[in-house]
């Protein structure tokens, strides 16, 4: 628990020299204990040690950070964030106190048998997201960009379609993008000045000619559809 108080007082820009150095020491003492720890571990039980998953995962959380300090140290090495996530696997070690408390040991095991239904909630997302992210190219793949429609956040292609449904999943601006594809020819014309065209059909007569004007592969100017 002292571990991850001293790894929460990291910040951005250190105050000091000192208050970085201290952290740096902090955090090898930390690794100091932890390396005597598994040592007398291993010592008292031998083989037994590897027998347990908790001393397992222990086990390999000390050897990353054994191994991050000697590249830093003794290396030279700048391992940089790389260091800082080795580092932060030492959170983990908190979860051995489930172990200590009856209802959160089951709660934990609860959550442990269920990872593998997890996956199949997963693959059901996976493919709800499919099936919206091509329906979404379909419906609004020719509609006109603006506000947070934009490049970054459209239906023309399948990948960008995908990426917009994930974000959009989070909350971010789903609303101004549910908005933004339902402006209609009105709306471009009095309100933004634009022009957009209600229904963009494109043929192998007329590509040319969109081609020639712009509009196409990059801009198409169709009006949300209603």
């Amino acid at each position: 628990v002292l571990n991850c108080v001293v790894m929460g007082m990291v910040m951005f820009p250190l105050p000091s020299k000192e208050y970085e150095s201290a952290l740096e020491i902090s955090n090898i003492a930390f690794a100091g204990v932890f390396n005597i720890e598994a040592f007398l571990k291993i010592y008292t039980t031998r083989l037994k040690y590897f027998r347990e998953n908790w001393n397992m995962f222990d086990f390999c959380c000390v050897t990353a950070t054994d191994i991050g300090i000697f590249l830093q140290v003794f290396a030279g090495l700048q391992l940089g964030p790389v260091f800082s996530v080795v580092r932060l696997f030492r959170i983990a070690r908190l979860f051995r106190l489930v172990r200590f408390a009856k209802g959160l040991n089951q709660l934990f095991t609860a959550f442990v048998l269920s990872l593998p239904k997890l996956v199949n909630v997963a693959a059901i997302l996976c493919l709800l997201l499919f099936l919206y992210a091509v329906l979404g190219v379909s419906l609004f793949g020719k509609v006109k960009l603006s506000g947070s429609l934009d490049d970054r956040a459209n239906f023309r292609t399948f990948y960008r379609a995908l990426m917009t449904l994930v974000r959009s999943m989070t909350g971010e601006a789903w609303n101004e993008l549910m908005h933004d594809l339902s402006r209609d020819k009105f709306y471009f014309e009095s309100v933004l000045e634009e022009h957009c065209v209600e229904t963009l059909r494109i043929t192998s007569d007329n590509y040319g000619a969109f081609v020639a004007q712009g509009i196409l592969p990059g801009a198409p100017n169709e009006c949300a559809p209603a």
